[in-house]
């Protein structure tokens, strides 16, 4: 059963829930000053509209029959803001941490969203920053599952990470 709420406590909740199971060691206030953007935006967050999301696109959950896309692996689905679930799709189908993202594949991306859908979702853009400090959370807060794999000497990358957690907060405050 769906519970009533504001997209700004929906939210909230699933950053909390990302928090509990985050070992978050090397920055242990990412998830909090991330709450504190989010709250601050609520105007902004509660105006969006809403749609039943899969909450997950990435890639193990998708699959291709008969020319037609599908997600697998529903457990996370909620109701939110369609803006937040492209934004996480262009992440988790399109970033790298070893590459930067080509803008023909963003925009291959986003012309088929608007083919499908008639337009990008209302406030795509405005609500850009905060869903992409949001997003961050599953490098800050995971640093330990992932920095490992990285060549870079463990300071450097956590000096990186710091620096783009404090930038993605800087433009949503």
């Amino acid at each position: 059963m769906l519970e009533p709420g504001s997209w700004t406590d929906v939210l909230i909740e699933q950053i909390e829930q990302k928090r509990r199971i985050a070992p978050g060691e090397r920055f242990p206030d990412c998830f909090e000053r991330v709450i504190d953007a989010v709250a601050a935006n609520r105007e902004l967050l509660d105006g969006a509209p809403a749609a039943l999301l899969h909450g997950d696109p990435a890639h193990p959950n998708g699959f291709l029959a008969d020319g037609r896309v599908g997600l697998l692996d529903w457990e996370i689905a909620h109701v939110g803001d369609p803006a937040r679930e492209l934004h996480r799709a262009r992440r988790q189908l399109l970033e790298s941490q070893y590459f930067d993202v080509a803008d023909e594949l963003e925009t291959v991306l986003f012309d088929a969203y608007r083919e499908a859908a008639g337009s990008l979702p209302d406030g795509f853009e405005q609500r850009r920053e905060i869903y992409e400090a949001v997003g961050y959370l599953g490098r800050a807060g995971f640093f330990s599952k992932w920095a490992p794999d990285d060549d870079r000497p463990a300071e450097e990358i956590a000096d990186a990470v710091a620096a783009e957690l404090e930038r993605r907060l800087s433009v949503i405050r």
